[in-house]
């Protein structure tokens, strides 16, 4: 209190915004856990209203909403995830309107069971759609985040003012891992859809794999 006080007073007769809660740097929250989280239910209110509005074009011009949804909309929940802590208590809209609104309208199919979800949620060179899980999608992209920048993060840490080569190639080398990760578990969940597919389903699955 002290030290935003006296901050208010410093910079009283200028432009400049003190806050004591919070900020926005480059569209990411940084500041008290009540801030964070209001800065996100914000967005996640935004991007529910455009899910909405994807799935009301969709009934009409699916491939247009779908394009709209993989190269604009996700674009922002995957800088969001990656930069910030979120409770995933707050993504839960965005599943529900995903599974419940925006996937059946560009399929035409009102009952998507498990099963139909995880498959859908894989990227389109594994048999899916690219239809992530916020929820699931969320903790994969924050963890392989934090991983990747731990060496840059402990030469700030150290109040380095060089970038040290090793660092770079250390970096480097833990984004190839985590590419490797995620790869695994996309073969893991390919496993597991092949198991529990019916024998007419699992033919076409195969073949939407197949290259050439």
């Amino acid at each position: 209190p002290v030290l935003y006080d006296n901050a208010c007073e410093i910079f009283k007769d200028t432009n400049v915004k003190v806050t004591a809660e919070g900020v926005c740097m480059l569209g990411c929250p940084i500041g008290s856990v009540s801030f964070v989280e209001n800065t996100i239910g914000k967005k996640v209110e935004m991007w529910y209203k455009k899910l909405r509005a994807l799935a009301g074009i969709a009934l009409s011009q699916p491939q247009s909403a779908y394009c709209a949804f993989t190269h604009g909309l996700f674009g922002e929940w995957t800088y969001l995830f990656r930069t910030v802590d979120v409770d995933e208590k707050l993504l839960l809209p965005l599943e529900d309107c995903l599974r419940q609104v925006l996937i059946p309208a560009l399929l035409g199919k009102d009952c998507l069971n498990d099963l139909d979800r995880d498959l859908l949620a894989l990227p389109t060179r594994c048999g899916g759609l690219g239809l992530h899980n916020p929820l699931s999608f969320y903790k994969s992209q924050r963890t392989a985040s934090k991983l990747c920048v731990r060496p840059l993060v402990d030469v700030l840490l150290d109040d380095r003012v060089d970038l040290p080569c090793e660092v770079i190639e250390s970096m480097t080398r833990l984004r190839k891992e985590c590419l490797k990760v995620k790869e695994c578990d996309y073969k893991s969940c390919m496993s597991r859809i092949r198991s529990e597919l019916p024998p007419e389903r699992l033919r076409l699955f195969e073949v939407s794999i197949e290259k050439g």
